[in-house]
């Protein structure tokens, strides 16, 4: 017999709310001396890795901004970032800094230099100045 999962049913009167999150990659290699592109990922389709170019300072760091929604999780109460800059399942959310070859997009072959193809995983279940803010601002 298949166990049935207990659905909440108490209303809820938690709110969603639109963040603005910035990245800051301090001092990456300069994507144009290879050729390649380095920003912030979008999830709109791995058909077409949409990348997101960020802001060069004068210092040589780029920073990356986007806005997300984020709502409480139903079962923890814990942040749960969405939008079209977030990937990953609610437990585990991220952000993608990508960088790749000029021009390249999946399922074309992959480039002499595989190594060109990189992803950094921005993690934010774990950024604790994101996560307080957040629990402080929805109301119960």
């Amino acid at each position: 017999m298949a166990s049935k999962r207990k659905q909440n049913t108490k209303p809820s009167t938690l709110t969603e709310r639109t963040v603005r999150l910035r990245v800051v990659c301090q001092k990456p290699p300069p994507p144009q001396r290879y050729c390649a592109e380095f920003g912030l990922q979008d999830n709109s389709t791995t058909a077409h890795w949409v990348i997101h170019a960020g802001q060069a300072h004068p210092n040589g760091d780029i920073h990356f901004e986007c806005e997300c929604r984020v709502r409480p999780h139903q079962s923890t109460g814990s942040p749960n970032f969405l939008g079209p800059f977030v990937h990953g399942e609610a437990s585990r959310r991220f952000l993608y800094l990508s960088w790749r070859p000029v021009g390249w997009r999946p399922p074309q072959p992959d480039p002499p230099c595989p190594a060109w193809l990189r992803r950094i995983k921005v993690h934010l279940r774990n950024r604790a100045k994101i996560t307080s803010e957040l629990k402080s601002g929805f109301t119960t």
